[in-house]
């Protein structure tokens, strides 16, 4: 038997509550885009490697995507009310009012940082924000085309650090970030799921089809893997995104409802990390891309500790 909790102070209880709105527990999966595009793009004896233009890239992203998740709230107010009753906005844990100028904050921030690191880097933070507002105000309610939208987003993510290290966007990196977009629009598809009733054989489809993306990589890499035998390291990453995805998805199958499908969800945006690690590997850059797979701990460490805690309410 268990012993309740105390009380948290009313401050520890908003800082919980802005790491919910901010959705920290999903932050790392785009600390990894920015992170494999910039090694992705730098040389193959990292001369040209800068710890702080690396740091910096990684901040626009984490600004940005924590931005993004914040308006979403706010766009949401008054539909989560009903649907979502228990976010921090709804539930009177963190007042409107306080959060649109923290977003805007963290807007103008991401802006900044981007100015910093060039105006390429610049020119696409912009983008990404512009995405991140489509996406958020009007595309994510249109279906197909709000996956497509978030497929973008991610897409510019990558492309940040891409072009922190001063790659041109037709570079022979387009295939990375296209891989990445595919993979989230076909995550972001299925999470459209948890809303409608759909059959057991649908469920398995739209599986498959987003495991098309790594699928993908695993060809690429076979095709490399005569020339640069350190390119077979990529396919560990990958087995595991394709065998944890699709364990999960087989269990979540025999039972479907919102939840089961909300957690194959939370496993594929988590399995963003191994798809980014694989990308560096295929690469020829396993170190870097052990280390990105690392990013996975906190991700799992902050989902058990947050995303699957009952979230803090206002006591006003």
């Amino acid at each position: 038997m268990t012993t309740p909790r105390e009380p948290m102070p009313a401050g520890g209880l908003q800082a919980v509550s802005f790491l919910h709105l901010i959705r920290i527990w999903n932050l790392p999966t785009a600390l990894a885009d920015s992170y494999a595009g910039y090694l992705l793009a730098v040389g193959p004896e990292a001369d040209d490697l800068s710890a702080i233009t690396l740091l910096g890239v990684m901040a626009v992203s984490a600004l940005i995507y924590s931005a993004g998740m914040a308006w979403n709230d706010i766009l949401d107010y008054d539909r989560d009310k009903t649907t979502h009753p228990d976010r921090p906005l709804p539930s009177g844990a963190i007042p409107k009012k306080v959060a649109g100028p923290f977003a805007l904050c963290l807007t103008i921030a991401g802006l900044v940082v981007g100015a910093f690191l060039g105006w390429r880097v610049f020119l696409l933070t912009l983008a990404l924000v512009i995405l991140m507002f489509s996406y958020n105000s009007w595309l994510k309610h249109h279906g197909f085309i709000g996956c497509i939208n978030m497929g973008a987003c991610r897409f510019a993510n990558m492309w940040l650090g891409i072009a922190a290290a001063g790659a041109a966007l037709g570079s022979s990196l387009l295939p990375f970030p296209a891989t990445l977009a595919t993979y989230v629009a076909a995550v972001t598809l299925l999470s459209l799921l948890e809303d409608e009733a759909v059959g057991r054989g649908m469920f398995y489809l739209m599986v498959i089809v987003l495991l098309l993306a790594p699928m993908m990589l695993v060809a690429d890499v076979l095709k490399g893997a005569a020339s640069r035998p350190e390119v077979w390291f990529a396919l560990v990453p990958l087995a595991v995104l394709v065998g944890w995805v699709g364990i999960i998805a087989y269990s979540a199958g025999k039972k479907l409802s919102a939840a089961s499908i909300g957690g194959v969800v939370r496993v594929c945006l988590t399995g963003i990390i191994l798809l980014d690690s694989a990308m560096l590997m295929a690469r020829g850059k396993w170190p870097q891309g052990m280390l990105c797979a690392l990013l996975i701990v906190p991700t799992l460490l902050l989902i058990k500790r947050l995303a699957r805690r009952p979230r803090p309410v206002s006591t006003r």
